[in-house]
């Protein structure tokens, strides 16, 4: 009754989640205290006093039917429009609701992208090493994971071997900046090289390649697309189009939904 790809992804399922579950079988036996477990990025810190009592500020003040019901599909307008002023002071830009997108965690805006981005054999590159998740969220949208790997010495885009790998189907590249698993930040100048490396793809295909990555210098998971430009899209940045998962700083994984925005 289940389907071949599934028993496919079920039987290859995440390492990530096998040690975190292994991790937690070790503490019951010899006591959380001898066990240390860097699996899968649990927060080691509580959370700041300030998100327990704006939690129970929702609770007391917000109507019952409002707080518990349904609401726009892209999420709260006034929540959508906090976000997009807190990001116009941090980048000078100038976002409004309407460029904001709530979503249930970061993994399910980056899935809601590459829907979005995707028709059947499309190619998604990544460079290693990599999220191994990213690979799932690939396949659930009939995508080809293309694997470039990093310069071996410093974990840094080989930008050479990403050309190679760019052909006529790629339809996004995936950054993961600090990467994880390696912690190695990509540098401005290595970016700009690699926007400029997907114009002369653009021209050279006749295509146009998204650019995610997780770029996390203010924020410690924050996913972004960005699109190389077109007749309509003069400059690399109008396509640009985070999605933020800043909740992981705050230790409050659980409680937060994260967005894609766009443009920034």
């Amino acid at each position: 009754m289940i389907s071949k790809k599934m028993q496919a992804m079920t039987a290859n399922s995440s390492v990530i989640r096998a040690m975190f579950e292994e991790g937690a079988r070790l503490a019951k036996e010899y006591g959380a205290e001898n066990v240390f477990d860097f699996s899968i990025g649990n927060p080691s810190v509580t959370p700041p006093p300030q998100v327990a009592q704006a939690i129970c500020d929702c609770l007391e003040e917000e109507p019952p039917l409002l707080l518990h019901g349904y609401m726009n599909n892209s999420g709260y307008e006034s929540v959508r429009t906090a976000i997009a002023n807190h990001l116009n002071r941090q980048h000078s830009c100038t976002l409004d609701s309407s460029h904001i997108v709530m979503t249930c965690g970061a993994a399910g805006g980056l899935n809601v992208i590459l829907k979005t981005l995707l028709d059947p054999s499309d190619e998604v590159i990544v460079l290693a090493p990599f999220f191994g998740e990213y690979a799932n969220y690939i396949s659930n949208f009939e995508g080809k994971m293309v694997v470039v790997n990093c310069c071996p010495d410093t974990f840094q885009p080989d930008l050479a071997l990403l050309e190679q790998a760019i052909t006529a189907r790629t339809k996004a590249i995936i950054l993961n900046t600090p990467n994880n698993p390696s912690g190695v930040i990509y540098p401005a100048q290595t970016l700009r090289q690699m926007a400029e490396l997907l114009r002369r793809c653009e021209q050279k295909f006749s295509s146009r390649t998204a650019r995610l990555s997780t770029m996390q210098h203010r924020s410690p998971s924050c996913w972004t697309i960005l699109t190389t430009p077109s007749s309509a899209t003069p400059t690399a940045n109008r396509c640009r189009c985070p999605v933020n998962a800043s909740a992981t700083s705050q230790s409050i994984q659980k409680w937060t939904s994260f967005l894609p925005s766009s443009p920034l």
